[in-house]
């Protein structure tokens, strides 16, 4: 499958025309076209935004009537601040989701990546879970675990949930807080 990249998003091209909008979409509501680059965190921080991530690239075997599935997942974020970054999601579940009630787990590490370079690492848990009518909602928690650029040595917990997908979109937000290590 061919790719296409879009503000260092990968994205299918078999999802370029839908995705390609949506992000565009995104960036442009977004008001970072002219936002100065946040500067390191020197204190407590508030965190807060959206994101939408592309569909998963993975590869599932049913072992013992449980799925297990490595993933991989791309997206872009934006902050309450404005700012956008890209999204990267590698990561397992292990559950079925077949039938509403049915809940999968999911434990993987997310990359932030920022216009100046700065990274975020954190590791993330979370479930998957088919609701009675039939939508599939996913949230979760995740740590900071490295940073580079701006954040480098910074710890955060973020709560997050994902809204079920939409034209090939899955839309999620997420509100937390990040403290300078030498505060913690």
């Amino acid at each position: 499958m061919g790719l296409v990249e879009l503000n260092s998003v990968r994205l299918p091209q078999s999802l370029g025309a839908v995705a390609a909008i949506a992000l565009m979409l995104v960036l442009a509501n977004s008001g970072t076209a002219t936002a100065d680059t946040p500067a390191k965190a020197t204190s407590a921080k508030s965190l807060a935004g959206t994101y939408y991530n592309l569909p998963a690239d993975r590869s599932c075997t049913e072992t013992a009537g449980s799925v297990v599935c490595n993933y991989a997942i791309d997206g872009i974020g934006t902050s309450s601040e404005g700012e956008v970054y890209s999204r990267k999601i590698i990561g397992t579940s292990h559950g079925k989701i077949a039938v509403p009630g049915d809940q999968a787990q999911n434990r993987s590490y997310v990359i932030w990546g920022f216009a100046d370079g700065s990274q975020l690492t954190m590791e993330s848990e979370g479930v998957t879970v088919m609701g009675k009518d039939g939508t599939i909602t996913t949230s979760g928690r995740q740590v900071c675990v490295e940073g580079s650029g701006r954040f480098a040595d910074v710890d955060c917990a973020i709560d997050w949930a994902n809204k079920p997908a939409q034209s090939g979109l899955t839309p999620g937000s997420y509100h937390g807080s990040m403290t300078p290590r030498s505060q913690t």
